[in-house]
């Protein structure tokens, strides 16, 4: 999953088809949370979803 940060915001980007699909199973989010396919949230939530996503799938590849 890619992280870009923005402030205190943080876009959350699942890139594979195994990450959308546990996105979409473990991650509660609102419509207007979505920015295209990222999902726009507090950056403290965003790592707690990372280290939640390493638990199940090992530490995710850094992305280029």
């Amino acid at each position: 999953m890619k992280m870009s940060y923005h402030a205190s915001i943080v876009l959350l980007t699942p890139e594979t088809q195994a990450e959308i699909a546990w996105v979409q199973e473990h991650v509660a989010f609102e419509p207007w949370q979505v920015q295209g396919t990222a999902i726009a949230m507090d950056r403290r939530y965003a790592w707690d979803i990372l280290e939640a996503w390493a638990e199940e799938h090992g530490p995710a590849p850094p992305s280029s």
